[in-house]
């Protein structure tokens, strides 16, 4: 249970929200708008299995599942892996344009790292090797750390690379253990690709992903996005000043010349 809900729910303005006063035609009327706290992001007690309903599955993230048992998270995962698939599983049968459009309508929770790692690396659920690509994950930490991953957070923080962005890692809802998994996942890339010097989205980026998927799932997909990046001349993300400049300077041109409205606004914005 949210405390700040409970707290909300005590509250008078929580009455007024459930019960809005009503015009004499029936319409609600003087419908008030709040604005809720932050929330802290810290992983939540998870309930039993047994009693979890289906909406409190859909909303559990890879890093949410901190502080269960492996038995546990085994058996979570497996649930939430097998909804994901039937659901994803449609989507990939249709034509290129038909999955467009879905992906503009929404995609739902479970079926979001499934859609993504298809997109980006042509690959289905049932295709994925998940022993080789964990133990791909792990060989390369083990080359990176020398056997020992660090574990306080001053020790990890001196290590990780912000690719000339801001790790505000905290303006995601992601727990203290997938703000870890992230700066992991991101000292690797580093690693893996020295060529990377100026990615300003490469950090929350891999902070989205992490919420959606397991780290050896995320770590996949931005080695294959960034290896078609390579392949493409940068073509779907720009890893140097210039390259991001370059991007920059095509989209103002295009939104000038499809949509002098949006462009001007954001020529306002500074």
């Amino acid at each position: 249970r949210s405390p700040t809900l409970d707290r909300l729910r005590s509250s008078k303005l929580f009455d007024e929200i459930l019960t809005p006063e009503t015009k004499p035609d029936g319409e609600p009327k003087n419908i008030r708008s709040i604005m809720l706290p932050p929330p802290v992001y810290l992983a939540p007690p998870a309930p039993p299995l047994e009693q979890m309903e289906d909406e409190t599955l859909k909303s559990f993230s890879s890093s949410s599942t901190f502080g269960l048992s492996e038995g546990k998270k085994a058996d979570l995962w497996n649930r939430v892996d097998k909804e994901g698939v039937e659901a994803s599983s449609k989507l990939m049968n249709l034509n290129a344009r038909q999955i467009k459009q879905e992906i503009r309508n929404g995609l739902k929770t479970l079926t979001r790292k499934h859609v993504w790692l298809y997109l980006v690396c042509g690959t289905k659920p049932e295709d994925i090797d998940r022993e080789r690509l964990e133990d791909e994950l792990d060989s390369e930490e083990e080359v990176l750390w020398h056997g020992h991953v660090p574990e306080s957070e001053a020790e990890m923080h001196a290590h990780v690379p912000d690719f000339g962005g801001m790790s505000l890692l905290h303006s995601h809802p992601l727990t203290a253990n997938g703000e870890i998994i992230v700066k992991r996942l991101l000292c690797l890339i580093q690693t893996l690709h020295p060529h990377i010097t100026y990615c300003p989205m490469l950090p929350d980026l891999t902070a989205l992903l992490c919420i959606h998927m397991d780290d050896w799932r995320a770590f996949h997909l931005l080695c294959t996005l960034l290896k078609r990046t390579n392949d493409k001349d940068e073509f779907y993300l720009p890893l140097s000043g210039e390259r991001f400049m370059c991007h920059v300077e095509s989209l103002q041109t295009l939104l000038e010349a499809r949509c002098r409205t949006l462009a001007k606004h954001i020529e306002s914005l500074g």
